[in-house]
């Protein structure tokens, strides 16, 4: 099912946008589940496929949102946008971002906020996306304490990433903070371009 990005900020009561609704979203808010409701939600994503943000309690212990096997296609964000473009929680799995443009020129690094797309779930699928403007990476896997077996499993392919005029530590165009073939696979396909910035991926992860 695919996701839209909607446009002005909405009142927390609205309904989820119809599926076939695809505009830019200079607001922020987030889709808890293919279904399920959006609300605003301070410096953060403007789409979050929320796994424990967003579950009873709204704390990061949780992992029993699953959200699993959301599709984002096709979607232009930002610029504006003061949070990660797409936020993949843990606690998910299969999500497929795939065709969306990221304009990250309201990333500021205040709130973590260093990449477009910021992924913590499993077996995540990323392709054929156009990233420019970042504050520092264009991409990251991160693997949690909170949540230990999380955020494994990508695959990116076919991205094309300008990180021209990124001021971060890394400016990677792919920061994986864990990869390990046999426990905790990430893929970076060789077809991937970074343009600027300082490399592909972080040292010791292998491309291709």
């Amino acid at each position: 099912m695919q996701l839209p990005v909607s446009g002005a900020p909405t009142r927390p009561e609205e309904p989820a946008a119809p599926a076939s609704e695809r505009r830019t979203c200079p607001g922020l808010r987030r889709y808890r589940r293919p279904t399920a409701e959006r609300r605003l939600i301070g410096p953060a994503s403007p789409l979050a496929v929320a796994g424990p943000i967003g579950t009873a309690g709204d704390t990061d212990d949780n992992t029993d949102d699953n959200s699993d096997n959301v599709q984002i296609l096709g979607n232009t964000i930002g610029p504006g946008v003061g949070g990660e473009n797409i936020d993949v929680k843990d606690g998910t799995t299969g999500a497929k971002i795939s065709g969306s443009t990221f304009d990250g020129s309201g990333l500021t690094g205040a709130h973590f906020d260093g990449s477009w797309v910021d992924i913590k779930g499993d077996k995540v699928l990323v392709e054929n996306n156009i990233g420019r403007h970042t504050s520092n990476n264009g991409y990251e896997t991160e693997t949690h304490s909170r949540q230990p077996g999380w955020g494994c499993g990508t695959v990116f392919r076919g991205n094309r990433s300008d990180l021209s005029g990124a001021t971060g530590s890394g400016r990677y165009g792919f920061h994986i903070t864990h990869n390990d073939a046999s426990s905790c696979p990430v893929t970076i396909a060789r077809d991937s371009t970074v343009t600027g910035g300082g490399g592909v991926a972080n040292p010791g992860v292998p491309v291709g």
